[in-house]
């Protein structure tokens, strides 16, 4: 609660109903396909890098005969060359810049949804409790998390080449095989397992920050309650249907026998649902 202001008592003030739902504030499509847009660049620069510094020293090696290969000399170089391709690929600096972007803006539209919705409800402007609240360390430990959860991609990827290229230059394979296993169209390879992360990551984190905020808002505002909102399509999650309707404890989520999970909205992979609250 902000400023010892309690959003229910000024709703008595403006309605009689005991009870009022207000609309759920759905996550920001523009943002999140800027965000997508955003990311996919960010892929497609280190995915360069990766062919412009690793496939060379792949090629070189592949005209050494195996039997004049030793695991030390090919470990060293691998590095050197991982070492090149961390310098010419700053994505430090790019995932932070990104994270922050969609954070702070994702926040900003929330606000003003959030303001709306309630005033609609139940006619009461919390445009300014909203404008009030201290959100900043809340918004730059989201920005951390983001940021950190797009730099594991590159670094997963690192990971897997180092293991690849190792393992297939032991192994003498030719520098096409090795290279089919980074960039190859096979769901295996180093390239689609970056693109997989990659859309997951684009379809899920701003609607599960849209979720977050709104639950630490609706908390400041003195509001406790919501009603779980499914999309209830075909792409709905059985379970995410069974709770459509029901009441929860934003602090806490709602439980379902259907999987044995206490959730929130969009806290799981690709999840749709939003949360209607309930001022009382």
């Amino acid at each position: 609660m902000i400023n010892n202001i309690n959003l229910n008592e000024l709703k008595t003030k403006n309605l009689k109903r005991k009870q009022v739902e207000v609309k759920p504030v759905h996550p920001p499509l523009m943002i999140e396909r800027e965000y997508h847009n955003e990311i996919r660049a960010f892929n497609v620069e280190f995915k360069k890098a990766i062919r412009n510094v690793i496939f060379p020293m792949i090629e070189s090696y592949s005209k050494i005969t195996k039997d004049s290969l030793t695991n030390d000399g090919i470990g060293a170089d691998i590095e050197k060359a991982i070492a090149l391709l961390l310098t010419t690929f700053n994505f430090n600096s790019q995932a932070e810049r990104i994270a922050s972007n969609m954070v702070t803006r994702v926040s900003s539209v929330n606000g003003k949804k959030t303001t709306q919705r309630i005033n609609n409800a139940i006619g009461v402007d919390v445009g300014n409790i909203i404008k009030g609240e201290n959100l900043s360390e809340f918004v730059e430990m989201q920005s951390i998390k983001n940021s950190q959860l797009i730099k594991s991609v590159p670094a997963d990827a690192v990971k897997d080449i180092r293991r690849i290229v190792l393992n297939g230059l032991s192994e003498g394979l030719r520098a096409e095989e090795i290279a089919k296993q980074i960039s190859g169209n096979n769901p295996s390879s180093v390239f689609n397992k970056m693109n997989n992360r990659i859309n997951t990551i684009a379809r899920t984190e701003v609607a599960k920050l849209n979720s977050q905020i709104t639950n630490k808002r609706l908390s400041n505002l003195g509001i406790i309650r919501a009603v779980w909102d499914a999309t209830l399509d075909n792409r709905a999650r059985v379970c995410h249907r069974a709770r459509d309707g029901k009441e929860f404890d934003i602090a806490v989520g709602l439980y379902s026998s259907c999987d044995g999970k206490t959730l929130q909205p969009a806290e799981e992979i690709n999840c749709r649902c939003v949360a209607r609250p309930i001022v009382e």
